[in-house]
């Protein structure tokens, strides 16, 4: 597995989770650990054309909105 404050390279395997009656699911120990996850932290549901399934935290999702939006408007203007 990866140490605590290290964030993997590529596709991993952790552990499984089952999803409750109210829809909830919980987030993996190692995961939190590693990604520094708190209760009443937000994320985007996003799902793919394959199927998969992914949580991206708020902040991060923030993030890489911007670094989209300035590669974008750098197409759209030529730059």
């Amino acid at each position: 597995m990866t140490k605590k404050d290290e964030h993997p390279t590529c596709p991993m395997f952790i552990g499984s989770t089952t999803m409750g009656e109210r829809g909830q699911v919980v987030i993996p120990k190692e995961i939190r650990k590693i990604y520094n996850l708190k209760k009443g932290d937000q994320f985007v549901a996003v799902v793919s054309h394959q199927d998969a399934i992914a949580l991206i935290p708020m902040s991060k999702a923030k993030v890489m909105l911007k670094h989209m939006t300035e590669q974008l408007d750098n197409i759209i203007n030529n730059k």
